[in-house]
């Protein structure tokens, strides 16, 4: 990996990771976190075998980085994560797990929980590349506090064979969240959920799907929102489909349980236009080549 050095937290398939610590960041394995810190205690069941704890205690110049990645054949990780970020601190932390190569058929399995302190802020970016015959399965709960705002990231333009990710959020009085996800999936089964849930007065969010399905890709995503006091948000749903044997399926769902709250949705899946695609050729692109660039135009 470029830059080995700046990252703060590095694990190979299950060795031990590589840690760099940074004035007011505490990164630790979870299991370690686990026994220094009683208090972390309440977010685990029994002490974690795998996984990382970053408590953010003061607002950090630098972005704090985790890397996860995979190198050998047959290899499983099982990770719990723990992200704590204090009251008033704001932080942006950059994550990636991949495989160093595309047949190692290993399984990535991540429990994650994210936790904002009052009027904290924290930026989430979050990097995937895997291999044909992986199988990643990822689940990350996210509690955004009184008046925090949180903005998760995600992206994976080189898919698994089986992927699964869930999001579940809830947001507090005054809290703001915004996830976006952008994902290419080609001979993989994908399956998304993220569940939201404004629990507080003149909460917000923001859920943005960008999905696109090449040959063989199957793409599910379903998006829920429940606004429960004076809260407003909104889901944008858009599928693109780049071959005939690819399947993308959206499913928006909004509930409101109190007249004040205001949600809205826009969801649509399509090809590519044709008139589009022969513009880019007739400027001397081959078919490929144009089809690239606007699936790069539409992840951006």
């Amino acid at each position: 990996m470029k830059n080995a050095k700046t990252v703060n937290y590095w694990q190979v398939d299950n060795r031990k990771p590589s840690i760099k610590e940074e004035k007011g960041l505490v990164i630790l394995p979870s299991g370690v976190g686990f026994e220094k810190y009683e208090w972390v205690r309440k977010y685990f069941d029994k002490k974690p075998e795998g996984g990382y704890f970053v408590w953010i205690r003061k607002s950090i110049k630098a972005t704090a980085k985790v890397c996860l990645t995979i190198e050998n054949i047959g290899v499983k990780q099982n990770l719990e994560n723990l992200i704590v970020v204090e009251e008033g601190v704001k932080a942006k932390l950059n994550g990636s797990c991949f495989v160093c190569k595309k047949n190692l058929k290993s399984e990535h399995v991540g429990k994650t929980q994210v936790v904002l302190g009052v009027r904290s802020k924290l930026i989430i970016e979050h990097y995937h590349r895997w291999g044909g015959e992986d199988r990643v399965k990822m689940f990350t709960k996210v509690n955004v506090g009184q008046g925090a705002e949180c903005e998760i990231k995600y992206k994976c333009l080189e898919p698994a064979k089986i992927f699964e990710k869930t999001n579940q959020v809830r947001v507090e009085d005054g809290g703001k969240v915004r996830i976006e996800t952008k994902l290419v999936a080609e001979n993989s089964d994908a399956n998304l959920i993220e569940s939201v849930d404004l629990m507080g007065d003149n909460s917000e969010a923001v859920v943005r799907l960008r999905l696109v399905g090449k040959k063989g890709g199957r793409i599910k995503a379903r998006s829920t929102m429940t606004g429960k006091k004076k809260s407003s948000g909104h889901v944008d749903c858009m599928g693109l489909v780049v071959d005939k044997r690819a399947e993308i399926e959206v499913v928006p769902s909004l509930k409101i349980t109190d007249d004040l709250t205001s949600l809205t949705h826009e969801a649509a899946v399509g090809r590519i236009s044709k008139k589009k695609l022969e513009y880019l050729r007739s400027k001397g692109l081959s078919e490929n080549e144009a089809i690239d660039l606007i699936i790069g135009g539409f992840l951006e």
